[in-house]
C-alpha cells in the first residue's frame, strides 16, 4: 500500500519479499507477515475442506477448531490441548501482524477473535 508501485508483484508472498528487498518493511517484518500469512491461509484452507460455510471462520474452542489443529499437525504440549495450541499459535501470529500493521499503517482499534482468558 505504501509503495503504490505497479512493478511490485501481486501475489502476497512475492509482494512481501519485494517490499522487504526495497526496504519498505523493516528487519523481521517481512518474515513475521510471511509466517502469519502462511499460517492463516492454512487455517482457512483447512476450514474450507471441513465445512461448506460461505466464509470459513475459526471459532474459539469449537469442534472444527479441534479438527483444524489436528489437520495442521499441531499436538498437545506444555499441558495444553491441541485446540489451545492452535489458539495460542493464532494469537501469536495475529499479535505480531498487528504490531507490524500498526507500525506501518496505524491503530486497528478492534479486539482479536479469541478471549484473553
Amino acid at each position: 500500500l505504501e509503495a503504490r508501485d505497479p512493478s511490485i508483484p501481486r501475489g502476497t508472498l512475492a509482494c512481501l519479499a519485494a517490499l522487504h528487498h526495497r526496504g519498505a518493511l523493516g528487519p523481521g517484518e517481512a518474515e513475521t507477515l510471511e509466517a502469519a500469512w502462511i499460517f492463516f491461509r492454512s487455517v482457512e484452507q483447512t476450514l474450507r475442506l471441513l465445512s461448506d460455510q460461505a466464509e470459513p471462520i475459526l471459532r474459539p474452542r469449537s469442534r472444527e477448531g479441534e479438527h483444524v489443529a489436528r489437520r495442521l499437525g499441531l499436538r498437545a504440549r506444555d499441558g495444553r490441548a491441541e485446540i489451545e495450541v492452535l489458539e495460542a499459535t493464532y494469537r501469536k501470529h495475529a499479535e505480531r501482524t498487528r504490531v507490524v500493521f500498526e507500525r506501518r499503517i496505524g491503530p486497528v482499534g478492534l479486539r482479536g477473535p479469541f478471549p484473553d482468558a
